[in-house]
């Protein structure tokens, strides 16, 4: 069947029209068009040990996506699919010899494709730039004025938690913080919000960096665990639970290894 979307402005003039081909999985049959269906999805804990066995190890790390991945899948069942309505050519009807959005199998037929080739070959953007991701005084700030449709701030809220938890401790109690606005925010915590997208944007360029230095050398040699005094303005955790500054926070941020590396 095929799906028609519309894309509109915000004065909902339309803007253009786009279609998907997409399969009726609910119409297969198991052991006949379908037989597993189980495909691996990685959670984000594995993802941060392969980095950090990979930072130890001096692994050199790859990243990328694959756009329309399932459309890549080549399928082994035999699979048919009726024209979609205003493409009809005769009383034809189509096989499939590719993955189709839709599919029950779809997911497991990509992760096989992707697996045999590894085998095989062995936004935004132009927002204001911002040092620090929350108003140091966002406690402070008043206003009553709640949003009137907070989807918006949810959708930002959720991708930025993605990034907090994955790639920018920096921004973490940032997050936090302001997650906790989530149900019934304010005009003021849509703007906190954009700022730590502004802050993102103008801080690009920094990663977390794994070490390959071990930490438990000492402990290792010696067999002492040392407990060593770390004053205030040096405790990293500051950097996870509250607002700062923009030079605390670029000290901080170092300490725990995010850092430019171009």
């Amino acid at each position: 069947m095929g799906i028609q979307k519309e894309g509109k402005s915000k004065m909902e003039t339309l803007l253009s029209i786009k279609a998907r081909l997409v399969a009726q999985g609910y119409s297969q049959k198991y052991g006949e068009d379908y037989d597993e269906v189980f495909a691996p999805v990685t959670r984000s804990s594995t993802f941060r040990l392969l980095l950090a066995v990979s930072g130890r190890r001096k692994y050199y790390v790859k990243q990328f996506d694959i756009k329309t991945a399932f459309l890549n899948g080549e399928l082994k069942e035999e699979i048919y699919l009726k024209q979609p309505p205003g493409y009809e050519i005769n009383d034809q009807v189509l096989r499939l010899k590719k993955s189709l959005y839709g599919l029950k199998q779809a997911a497991r037929v990509w992760n096989q494709t992707i697996h045999q080739k590894i085998v095989s070959e062995a936004s935004l953007s132009d927002a204001k730039p911002s040092k620090i991701p929350l108003d140091v005084g966002y406690y402070k700030l008043e206003d009553e004025v709640l949003l009137e449709d907070n989807k918006e701030n949810r959708k930002l809220i959720g991708m930025l938690l993605y990034v907090s938890t994955n790639s920018r401790p920096d921004i973490s109690s940032s997050v936090s913080i302001l997650s906790q606005k989530v149900v019934s925010p304010s005009r003021t915590d849509l703007n906190e919000v954009k700022r730590i997208i502004s802050y993102l944007n103008s801080t690009r360029s920094l990663s977390l960096r794994l070490s390959s230095q071990d930490q438990n050398e000492e402990v290792k040699e010696k067999g002492v665990i040392q407990i060593k005094y770390v004053p205030a303005e040096d405790n990293i955790a500051d950097m996870l639970t509250k607002a700062l500054g923009a030079v605390k926070l670029k000290q901080l941020r170092e300490a725990a290894g995010v850092i430019n590396l171009e």
